[in-house]
Formats: structure tokens, sequence, C-alpha cells
């Protein structure tokens, strides 16, 4: 039998089920308050908005995490933000630096800079709650495979989706639309998909997948995919440092380095949901997308 699946439209979301238990992250982006700080003359903040962490705050001023919490010794836990909330991202009469991770990687001249986008989908079949998930990849990877951007969804169908059309009746189309309009992706299910409310940092599905999409920015596949095995718990789930673990995910915490738990944690903050579990396959369906990308463009 052939099963007509409508493909994932890509509008910033991915990965959990409303329907099952959702416990979220010690760790919260607070309801909007009046916080003050001392700003030296000269320096250049930022305002704290919904759906803002703090590592993501860092690069988008071209700073380390490290960097950015010199910058502001009243943020006592840089994990907990809260909306409204002034950042200073540029000490006066300085220019704010970073010291890069690595070592820079000498910049490609223009004329040979490429991109290429990529698509990948990857189904599975969830058992026990009987569902069947097909997650969509759209990416765009620059010459070197790194990240330029990424934009995941999932159609997730269970079987009372499937009102089957009665080929008797004299309003075949109108089923027809109506059955079209329900099974939609997460993503365009925006707020109706429920997660905000149970979750303490106030973001809903779309909104903390968009924040795994912004961390991936800048990495290549290989390292999502060594990020996501070490950092991780068995459910996908990126491990919340500081909550009671397993002692296999304990093991992982404790092999970390400061930094890398500072960005686990800062990840933890605006996004919980599982990379891998029955809902579907995100890591698989991005390296997919790598695998089949193709040239689209050449930068002049």
């Amino acid at each position: 039998m052939l099963v007509m699946v409508s493909v994932p439209a890509f509008a910033a979301d991915a990965t959990t089920s409303a329907s099952e238990a959702y416990v979220e992250p010690t760790t919260t982006t607070a309801p909007a308050t009046t916080t003050t700080v001392e700003v030296p003359a000269g320096a250049a903040t930022y305002t704290v908005v919904k759906g803002d962490v703090f590592w993501k705050i860092a690069k988008d001023h071209g700073l380390t995490t490290a960097a950015l919490v010199k910058l502001n010794p009243q943020i006592k836990n840089p994990n907990v933000i809260e909306i409204g909330q002034v950042i200073i991202v540029k000490a006066g009469g300085e220019v704010a630096t970073t010291t890069p991770a690595t070592p820079a990687t000498p910049a490609t001249p223009a004329a040979e800079k490429k991109l290429y986008a990529g698509l990948g989908m990857i189904d599975n079949y969830r058992t026990g709650h009987t569902s069947f998930n097909v997650v969509a990849a759209n990416a765009v990877f620059d010459q070197d495979g790194k990240i330029v951007s990424v934009k995941f969804d999932v159609t997730e169908i269970s079987p009372e989706d499937f009102n089957w059309i009665d080929e008797a009746a004299a309003d075949k189309a109108d089923q027809a639309t109506k059955l079209e309009e329900e099974i939609i992706t997460k993503g365009e299910k925006k707020e109706a998909y429920g997660m905000a409310a149970k979750a303490t940092t106030g973001l809903e599905w779309y909104e903390q997948m968009a924040n795994f999409e912004k961390f991936f920015v800048g990495k290549t596949t290989a390292e999502i995919r060594t990020w996501f095995t070490k950092n991780t718990d068995v459910n996908g789930r990126p491990i919340k440092i500081g909550t009671e673990l397993k002692p296999e995910d304990q093991a992982k915490v404790d092999a970390l380095t400061a930094d890398e738990k500072t960005v686990l944690a800062d990840v933890v903050s605006g996004a919980t949901m599982s990379l891998h579990d029955g809902h579907g396959y995100f890591i698989e369906a991005l390296e997919k997308a790598y695998a089949n990308k193709a040239l689209i463009n050449v930068a002049k």
C-alpha cells in the first residue's frame, strides 16, 4: 500500500511529544524583571529577550562565553539570565576581544568561497505510542563543511490522524482538505504544540529547536556528532548538569572540560529536547543533508 506523507515544512522546529512527561532544566530564563547594571562610558550593551541563551549572545557579539562573563562580573550564573536584563558586550574605551578555541584558519579568498545546500530526510516508526515520523534537515554548508544555516522540522503521524475518506460521500474533496489541514508539522503547530506550559524556560518546542539550530552554525557535521556523543544521555537529550544523573551520564559529565561543561549548561538553558529518540533522528537527517549537498553558489 502506498501512503502519501506530507513533507515537513521548515519553520524552525523539532523534537518531543507534548503528551509525554517532560522535565526542564534547573537553569532558566526568568520572567521579565528590572535589572540594574553600571555601564562604563563608551561601553556597548545588549538587552536580553525571550529565547536568549548566554553562549548565543556571546557568539553574536564576537565573544567567547568566558570573555562575556569577564565583561559582566555582576552575573553570578551565566546559565540564568533574565528577560530585560542588560548585558555589557563591549568594554568602554576598548574593543572586547576573544581568544579562539582553535588556531584560526587562513581566510579563503573571496573568489574561492563556495556554498552548498543539502536536504536530508530520515523516517522511523515509533513503537509504544505508535507513530510514524519523518524528520527533514535543510542545510547550507561552506567550502570547509561548516554549517552556515540549518532548519529542522518533523511530521509525526499517529493512527488518529488517518480519518480515511469515505469514497461514497458527496464531500470527498472537503474531507481530503480537512485531512491535509490536520496533518501538519511540529514547526507549523507553533504555540499550539503546547510545550511552553510545561517548560520552566517558557519556550515552545519550535523555539527550543531554533536554539539547537543556532548552536550548530559554524560547526561541521562531524563536530556536531562528536558533541552529541559526549554531551547527551541514552535518550539523546543534552545532559542536565546539577541534577541526579545515571552513572553513565555522570561519567560523561566528569570527562568534560570546564569550558565544555559551560557550553553544555548554556545549551540546556535553551533546549533540552532529544536529538535522537523515537520522535525522530535529527543528527542523522543533518548528516544525510551533508551527504546530499550540491554546489549552489561561488562567491565573487
